[in-house]
């Protein structure tokens, strides 16, 4: 597989148009895992500077379950990007729950 995911940082290495699955969850104050409500969305938002305006990936998740296809990061160039997971509740509220990681692009051997 072309990515690696450190369990300690949240850092991922993704090779520039691969295919890209994994799940974020997110827990209560308590602990506990927070279960999704009808009208909650989960998206996953990746810039190549924090500063910039826009991402230039946005992902909906399905539930917690992040998938990038390869167009996703074809065109983006290699090095460290970062990335946030946020839930915007059914009621409007928003909750960024993992914030600023590392989102590293590597580059592939050979172009497709």
């Amino acid at each position: 597989m072309g990515y690696t995911i450190d369990a300690d940082t949240c850092t991922i290495s993704l090779t520039r148009g691969d295919s890209f699955v994994c799940n974020f969850e997110a827990y209560q104050d308590d602990g506990t895992l927070y279960e999704l409500q009808d009208g909650d969305i989960v998206r996953f938002a990746v810039k190549a500077d924090y500063d910039d305006a826009e991402p230039c990936i946005v992902k909906i998740l399905d539930g917690y379950t992040l998938r990038l296809d390869p167009e996703d990061t074809e065109g983006l160039e290699f090095g460290v990007h970062r990335y946030d997971v946020y839930i915007t509740f059914a009621d409007g509220q928003r909750d960024t729950y993992i914030e600023r990681k590392k989102f590293k692009i590597l580059q592939e051997a050979h172009r497709r």
